[in-house]
């Protein structure tokens, strides 16, 4: 079981999860669901620096691009950043973001190797 923190910042209306440890597909998609029955913000960041995706299969990215798209019209516009420096996650994170593409919703997705890029690109218009 992961640690797995979600902060808001609503000035910025940014939503911040960040995974520390070995993360389910159940527990991703607990976090996206929780997240956005809340305070929803248009901005995400995924901090997966300290976190291991090596549990999920492609057909459970796939199960978590669902449930994340079950919200879609809430975050309409809105971005999300994914952040793992590592070669595995960040692969796996990609497949993410290309399953979010051909589903075709109105939130963009990026992976990025640094918390900084990640920001950089959530903030700008």
């Amino acid at each position: 079981m992961a640690q797995i923190t979600v902060k808001k910042n609503k000035k910025l209306d940014l939503t911040t999860i960040t995974v520390v440890g070995r993360v389910s597909a159940s527990e991703i998609s607990n976090v996206i669901a929780e997240h956005n029955q809340q305070h929803v913000t248009k901005l995400a960041l995924w901090d997966l620096t300290q976190a291991s995706l090596e549990m999920l299969t492609p057909n459970e990215v796939y199960n978590i691009v669902m449930a994340a798209n079950e919200f879609v019209d809430l975050r309409k516009g809105g971005k999300t950043a994914i952040v793992t420096p590592n070669d595995a996650e960040f692969n796996l994170s990609k497949v993410y973001d290309s399953v979010q593409q051909a589903a075709q919703t109105f939130v963009t997705h990026k992976t990025f190797r640094d918390k900084d890029s990640a920001t950089d690109w959530l903030m700008r218009q």
